[in-house]
């Protein structure tokens, strides 16, 4: 199964990398009816682990982990890079960098919050006006965090 996804992934990477004015993205579509965008620019690869998908974006290292059960589909799409991606997409966006986590597209004035696993609050942040928030997450250690972002959350790992 890993290696079905994987495939499907570069296959698609390498369809859709002909036209650079696109950028490309696959979703993941969740039972509770949200939507989570990888950009294929963060180059994301799936793994089955168990009885959860793990998503890592190769460029930074990042990872996030889905339980199986939660996941409707996979969706790939194209967006001309001449429109601002982010919000004429309308759904929210996630994304783990080396020294900061960002979301989008999220009511303003929401609170994101990142927990340890134990359920401690590491750090909190309401988005701005247009729905935007990155919280540095530079001096985390190495270990597994949960994020909640109102009807949004998942883990990822550090």
């Amino acid at each position: 199964m890993k290696k079905t996804i994987i495939a499907l992934l570069a296959l698609t990477a390498t369809a859709f990398g002909a036209a650079a004015e696109n950028a490309y993205s696959v979703w993941v579509n969740l039972t509770d009816g949200s939507k989570v965008e990888y950009r294929f620019d963060d180059e994301p690869v799936a793994a089955i682990e168990g009885s959860d998908v793990k998503l890592t974006l190769n460029v930074t290292g990042a990872s996030v982990t889905y339980p199986i059960d939660q996941i409707v589909n996979f969706t790939f799409s194209s967006q001309d890079v001449a429109v601002n991606e982010l919000s004429a997409l309308g759904s929210p966006w996630f994304k783990i960098g080396k020294e900061t986590f960002e979301a989008g597209n999220l009511g303003a004035g929401s609170k994101v919050a990142i927990y340890e696993l134990t359920g401690t609050l590491i750090v909190s942040a309401e988005a701005d006006a247009d729905g935007y928030v990155a919280i540095p997450v530079g001096d985390l250690e190495k270990g597994v965090y949960a994020v909640s972002a109102g009807r949004h959350s998942f883990k990822f790992t550090r």
